[in-house]
């Protein structure tokens, strides 16, 4: 508690002073899971063949990062189901160059593997810096209280997500742009100062980096801030986050509106399902 207090109060401090912060940056390390949820907010029922990121392009992309912002509260590691990986804890370790950048790096984990003490141990020398997140997925998570203690046991500090999930509509055919300026504006995924890091770029949620890898909308650069081009700045980021500036990506998005009716957690899928790609 003291280290998420200090956080904030770091984030603040650097803002007041016109530095760039963010609340928080999510970083995709896989898209392989352990379950294919009906209205998984990272597309991952759409992917047949999900694949893991090159460690390097990762850590690459944590450093181009933290060249163009000055903090963020938190950085997530997620997936995907981060525990089918080995040795967690290099990623960990990599990200730890930048421990003057972050608060607090928080892992997901969906309560489906257990993973071995070993690797935990890994994971126990930076204690002082992580949190595990496990998802209740309601059954769907077998290892939940087990975890949970074995994470104690370890002396690394967890909580469990109750969060509700509400309906999501996925993909669909593309919209207008005042459809698009309607679905940004009611969205609770786009929550200002937070992002999602991918393969060298920054989105705002799940549905656009996924729906960049998958192709499941246009190729627009309005969807995304390239990290990769020696050109982007600050302001550029900024900007993306920015009043009226809307994704067109939010075209072929069905909504995650902040009035959507609550849904079963975790509903599965026995297929992948069916999309239009775009070339």
């Amino acid at each position: 508690m003291r280290i998420r207090t200090a956080s904030l109060l770091k984030k603040r401090k650097i803002i007041k002073k016109g530095g760039l912060a963010v609340s928080a940056v999510t970083l995709i390390v896989t898209h392989k899971c352990t379950l294919r949820c009906r209205n998984c907010a990272a597309l991952i029922h759409h992917f047949k063949s999900p694949q893991t990121m090159p460690r390097e392009q990762v850590f690459r992309d944590v450093g181009l990062l933290m060249d163009k912002i000055d903090y963020t509260h938190i950085l997530l590691l997620v997936g995907g189901e981060i525990f089918l990986l080995d040795n967690i804890a290099e990623y960990v370790s990599r990200v730890l160059e930048y421990k003057d950048k972050f608060g607090l790096i928080v892992i997901t984990t969906n309560g489906t593997i257990m993973p071995s003490d070993e690797e935990l141990a890994g994971l126990a020398k930076f204690r002082k810096y992580i949190n595990i997140e496990i998802s209740d997925y309601e059954g769907k998570s077998v290892y939940l209280k087990s975890l949970q203690e074995k994470l104690r046991r370890h002396k690394i500090s967890c909580k469990i997500n109750n969060e509700e999930w509400r309906e999501w509509q996925q993909i669909i055919d593309e919209q207008d742009d005042e459809y698009a300026k309607n679905n940004y504006k009611n969205c609770l995924a786009a929550v200002d100062s937070n992002f999602l890091l991918c393969d060298g770029k920054l989105y705002h949620c799940g549905f656009l980096a996924s729906g960049a890898t998958l192709r499941s909308m246009p190729y627009s650069p309005g969807n995304h801030v390239d990290l990769l081009d020696a050109g982007t700045t600050r302001a550029d980021i900024i900007k993306y986050k920015s009043p009226g500036s809307v994704p067109p990506g939010c075209k072929h998005c069905g909504g995650y509106a902040k009035d959507a009716a609550f849904i079963k957690k975790a509903e599965q899928l026995s297929e992948p399902r069916e999309y239009k790609i775009y070339e």
